[in-house]
């Protein structure tokens, strides 16, 4: 394939969105991490600081970290759905950027492993499959009541302060919202940059991280 500069300009947009969701998904992800570790992933989990947290000044601080996690998590999640925009690294954008480079990231397949006989073929038959998986998920996660919820709560409550007249959003929203926008980025890694990592990996060091500042925190509570 003829490698030219506007192939190298769809190429370097396709691998700039994949790599800008995948920090966006992380410091959402650190965000809800924060909120799960400090309610407590599974009821009764958090009691012994919540017992500690009710008994100090400190649980009007505490309420406000907790919630502020939470919108942050929102708004988060609400950028990544936004509509596609100059400058706006969103899944819709991701979506642009990987229908105009279909044709030479599944050449660029082909060259992951050219010593391998057979494997160049092989590779680039099954990035075409995942691109057309790719964006199957891209259109249901868009289209989903999860995510237009989830939208009507920032657009209407967190951005503006106003009153939310849709449906409101569940924790299962969010949770849903969290595993399809695993799915989608971790896919767009593999079929961009050749990059594959588990989503539940993913999840579980960031609870780690979070559990671990609450842990902290409980014991300072504890023995002040």
């Amino acid at each position: 394939m003829d490698v030219t500069y506007d192939s190298h300009l769809k190429l370097y947009r396709a691998n700039l969105f994949a790599k800008e969701l995948e920090s966006e998904l992380y410091h959402a992800r650190a965000s809800w991490s924060v909120f799960e570790a400090g309610n407590g992933v599974d009821e009764g989990d958090r009691a012994k600081l919540h017992e500690l947290v009710n008994e100090t000044h400190a649980n009007h601080t505490f309420q406000h970290i907790i919630r502020s996690a939470a919108t942050m998590t929102v708004l988060s999640i609400a950028r990544l759905s936004d509509v596609p925009k100059r400058q706006r690294y969103t899944i819709g954008g991701l979506k642009d950027a990987v229908e105009q480079s279909t044709d030479l990231l599944i050449e660029s397949a082909g060259n992951w492993f050219p010593e391998i006989e057979g494997r160049p073929e092989r590779d680039r038959l099954w990035v075409s499959d995942e691109i057309q998986t790719l964006i199957g998920l891209i259109d249901y996660f868009l289209g989903s009541p999860e995510i237009e919820r989830l939208r009507a709560l920032r657009n209407e409550a967190l951005a503006h302060r106003l009153s939310i007249y849709t449906s409101r959003p569940t924790f299962n929203d969010i949770g849903w919202a969290f595993k399809k926008i695993h799915e989608i980025v971790s896919k767009a890694s593999v079929v961009v940059t050749g990059t594959n990592w588990d989503p539940d990996d993913f999840y579980k060091a960031q609870l780690t991280y979070a559990n671990e500042f609450w842990d902290h925190f409980e014991r300072g509570l504890a023995d002040p």
